[in-house]
C-alpha cells in the first residue's frame, strides 16, 4: 500500500484562494455580461482614467467590447477547470492538481506582466500581481498533508 499525495490548504489560505478565484470568475462574468462596463475599468488600468484621452469611434466602441466577451468568456472557463481542480476529493486534491494549477497560473502570470512591462500598462502588471498573490501564495505557503492518509492499494 501507498500513502496518497493528496493535499488540502490550510483554511486561512483556502479562503484567499476561494476570494481570489471568486473574483476572477465574477470580473469574467461581468466583461462578458457588461462589456461597457469592463471597458471603463481597462481605460482606468491603461489610461488611469474612465475615458480614453481621445474618444473612439463606435466601431472602435464595438470591437472592445466584443474582445472584452471574449476575455470574459475565457477568463470563466480558465476559473471553472480551476475551481474543479481544487476540489476532487475529500480529502484535497491529487498534488499533480496543484502543480497543474501553478503552472496555468505562472505561465500566464510571466506571459502576461512581461507583455503589459513592454508596454508600459503598470496598471495591468499590479492587477496580475495581485492575481497571482491571491493564487500562488496560498499554494505555495498553505498546502499541507490532510489529517487522515487515504490508503491505496499498491
Amino acid at each position: 500500500m501507498r500513502v496518497s499525495s493528496d493535499q488540502t490548504l490550510s483554511r486561512p489560505w483556502e479562503v484567499l484562494l476561494q476570494a481570489t478565484l471568486a473574483g476572477l470568475t465574477g470580473m469574467g462574468l461581468l466583461l462578458l455580461l457588461a462589456p461597457s462596463i469592463g471597458e471603463k475599468f481597462f481605460y482606468l488600468v491603461y489610461y488611469g482614467a474612465l475615458q480614453p484621452p481621445e474618444p473612439f469611434s463606435d466601431e472602435a466602441h464595438r470591437y472592445i467590447r466584443f474582445a472584452h466577451g471574449v476575455l470574459g468568456a475565457m477568463m470563466l472557463g480558465w476559473m471553472v477547470l480551476i475551481h474543479r481542480l481544487a476540489r476532487i476529493s475529500p480529502y484535497g486534491p491529487p498534488a499533480s492538481n496543484w502543480t497543474l494549477i501553478r503552472v496555468s497560473i505562472g505561465t500566464w502570470f510571466v506571459i502576461d506582466t512581461t507583455f503589459s512591462v513592454i508596454h508600459g500598462v503598470y496598471g495591468n502588471v499590479l492587477l496580475n500581481l495581485a492575481c497571482a498573490i491571491g493564487i500562488l501564495v496560498p499554494l505555495h505557503f498553505g498546502l499541507r498533508a490532510p489529517a487522515k492518509a487515504e490508503r491505496t492499494p499498491d
